[in-house]
């Protein structure tokens, strides 16, 4: 094991919930404990094209370190949100993010193909636009592995990614990267994922407020560098040596 006494300086938190109502009243103290942590960057995600202002909010209250996506989550939106998020794609977000599919959540199969359609035009779109898509695949993650790969668009982050060892392989064979929770410490899956994916496409996320390290407490982004220490004790690696090329890799795919 190798050990370090140098300090984090540059954590990018690659996926949060920062606009979720759980961190409305100590949003400050949210921040300034991630920045203490070493986290010199956010990008901040949503669920749906209505969060879009406070999204935007976020990102003028904390310039330079919160930086926003526009989402849409499968399962949850209507049609007036798809509408919307169309129109708000007009405006520059650093990636498009959380998109995707669920086939856990979603059992109907007419629900199952109106969510890949939408999945495959903003997929479409980013490419035209050249950014990133922060994708969630619950329970299909092969699928949308092959719909991405067929679609041709390279800057593509697979969040908290849950497959196959033969499915993860495939989304490393084409280039993807893949985020690691903090939840890794308690998550052999997340264990398995941070194995198998080359530290070269490795990011770390927290996914606050949720994919904690404590499954009964709120997440929030200070906790990325338990995530950091659990992947390099895993990897056999000094922390910081896989905090700079982890770090780099963030700021290549989001272009930071």
């Amino acid at each position: 094991m190798f050990y370090s006494s140098r300090e984090h300086k540059s954590m990018i938190d690659t996926h949060a919930h920062l606009a979720d109502p759980s961190f409305d009243k100590d949003l400050d103290d949210v921040v300034a404990r991630a920045r203490n942590a070493g986290v010199t960057a956010c990008i901040v995600v949503g669920e749906l094209p209505g969060e879009s202002d406070k999204i935007r909010a976020i990102e003028k209250r904390y310039p330079g370190w919160a930086f926003g996506g526009l989402g849409i989550f499968p399962s949850s939106y209507a049609p007036e949100d798809v509408e919307a998020f169309r129109r708000l794609s007009e405006q520059k977000w650093v990636c498009f993010g959380e998109v995707g599919m669920d086939t856990w959540l979603v059992q109907d199969e007419e629900e199952r193909l109106r969510d890949e359609s939408l999945f495959l035009s903003i997929v479409e779109r980013a490419k035209s636009l050249d950014i990133p898509v922060n994708v969630h695949s619950r329970n299909c993650g092969k699928r949308v592995i092959e719909l991405l790969i067929a679609s041709g668009h390279s800057r593509v982050h697979l969040h908290a990614f849950d497959a196959k060892p033969s499915t993860i392989r495939l989304g490393i064979e084409a280039g993807f990267y893949f985020s690691v929770p903090a939840s890794i410490v308690h998550s052999p899956q997340k264990q398995k994922l941070a194995r198998l994916v080359p530290v070269e496409q490795m990011l770390f996320e927290t996914d606050a407020p949720v994919l904690g390290p404590d499954r009964a407490s709120r997440n929030e982004p200070a906790n990325i560098r338990l995530a950091l220490h659990a992947v390099a004790e895993l990897r056999d690696m000094d922390p910081v040596e896989l905090e700079t090329i982890t770090d780099a890799n963030a700021r290549k795919l989001y272009k930071l």
